[in-house]
């Protein structure tokens, strides 16, 4: 289980363009992190959410998610949210759809990528 998440401050104020969190497990271990940016009026994208190897297949994947989507509403919850994910990656999908997330169309995109917004 995720004991503690690197948060935001309090008094964060979303206008910074671009923030790195990392995930610490109930030892203090750093296990993954994800990155956000905003890119342009009232939309964020998410990138570079990763679980480090050794940690991968333990569940963290889902507890990260999920505490990622529990701070981005809190803070940007009238964001629209994206990410995008590679097709063939079962797990990040099923990971993400279970987090909240939804493919949606995008036919300006690569061929390999799928492009999943966040459910309001």
């Amino acid at each position: 289980m995720l004991k503690q998440i690197q948060r935001l401050p309090a008094d964060y104020e979303p206008s910074v363009s671009r923030i790195d969190l990392e995930f610490l497990d109930d030892s203090l271990v750093n296990i993954g992190k994800f990155s956000f940016f905003m890119s342009g009026g009232s939309v964020l994208g998410i990138y570079n959410l990763e679980i480090y190897p050794d940690f991968r297949g333990q569940g963290y994947g889902n507890m990260m998610v999920l505490e990622m989507v529990e701070m981005l509403k809190k803070y940007f919850w009238d964001f629209q949210v994206y990410l995008y994910v590679f097709m063939d990656n079962h797990k990040a999908i099923k990971t993400y759809t279970n987090g909240g997330f939804a493919i949606v169309e995008d036919p300006d995109k690569s061929q390999f990528l799928y492009r999943m917004e966040m459910k309001q």
